[in-house]
């Protein structure tokens, strides 16, 4: 658990047990507890999700967590509102969204996409009951989306993004439709990748290949996926010019990156102009990539 937060009410104290899991000592009376005195009694998710370390993770601790849930979910959705998901979405953040998360089939990124899941639940249940406005869902889902873009191309992040975030119709929406300030920052968010090795256990050419996947799929969704009204906004001068300056860009990396990389980056920049095919004489951009 992240013990960098607000300290611990005045006699309280944490501590471990001997597999990991965090639990808290109130001196005040002898007792000890699962659940974090920082956190309302009623936001059981946020405490499900707190109680454990997502880059510290083992299997044991994943397993429990999972547990915990299934045993809690009916009550998590009971308690869902804006406030709480905000605080989820925020500790999850606070996790994973850090350079050098375990990589994906990791204890840790497995544990990272159980919480994520349970999120949405939570999240999809409170708009179906219309306690949450999709609104402020998409907001909080996009402004994560964002957070895990700017860590770089981690297979974690990457299944995060692609199995879970765009897969929610609130996002796919949001991001189909999207324009102005909002479109301009996921297009700058998708310059901000460095490339950072993930270890012996993930080969470049695995790492490369689950980024590509992911940012192909979200790349989609922001020409406007299979909405063909949505699609018609790459058209629109603004949008026009940002494709381009992200066509630019990704055609500048290519020789600046390995070549698992550099292929799918080659890969990029053909979606980007496939989406103008017919609209123009010749190519937009004037480069080949061939």
């Amino acid at each position: 658990m992240n013990q960098s937060g607000p300290p611990l009410p005045p006699g309280w104290e944490h501590a471990f047990t001997p597999q990991g899991q965090i639990y808290f000592i109130n001196h005040s009376d002898g007792t000890t507890s699962w659940h974090d005195p920082r956190i309302s009694q009623g936001s059981i998710l946020l405490g499900i999700i707190k109680k454990y370390n997502c880059a510290t993770a083992n299997d044991q601790q994943t397993d429990t967590q999972q547990e915990e849930w299934r045993d809690k979910k009916s009550e998590c959705k009971e308690e869902g509102s804006l406030e709480t998901l905000q605080s989820c979405v925020k500790a999850v953040q606070e996790q994973i969204c850090v350079k050098g998360f375990p990589p994906r089939g990791s204890s840790g990124a497995k544990m990272a996409k159980n919480v994520n899941e349970m999120i949405v639940i939570v999240m999809k249940d409170c708009v179906d009951g219309k306690k949450v406005k999709v609104e402020d869902c998409q907001k909080m889902l996009f402004e994560f989306l964002l957070s895990l873009l700017a860590t770089g191309p981690g297979t974690a992040a990457a299944d995060i993004i692609q199995n879970c975030l765009i897969k929610t119709k609130e996002l796919i929406i949001y991001l189909e439709e999207m324009r102005g300030k909002e479109f301009t920052r996921i297009i700058e968010s998708l310059k901000l990748w460095t490339h950072t090795a993930e270890g012996p256990n993930m080969t470049l050419k695995d790492q490369s290949n689950q980024w590509e996947s992911c940012i192909t799929a979200l790349i989609k969704r922001i020409l406007g996926g299979d909405n063909k009204e949505a699609r018609l906004k790459v058209n629109e001068p603004t949008i026009h010019q940002q494709f381009l300056e992200l066509y630019l860009f990704y055609f500048k990396r290519m020789g600046n990156e390995p070549e698992d990389y550099s292929g799918h980056l080659r890969d990029f920049i053909n979606m980007i102009q496939h989406a103008y095919k017919g609209t123009h004489e010749d190519n937009p951009y004037m480069i080949s990539v061939n």
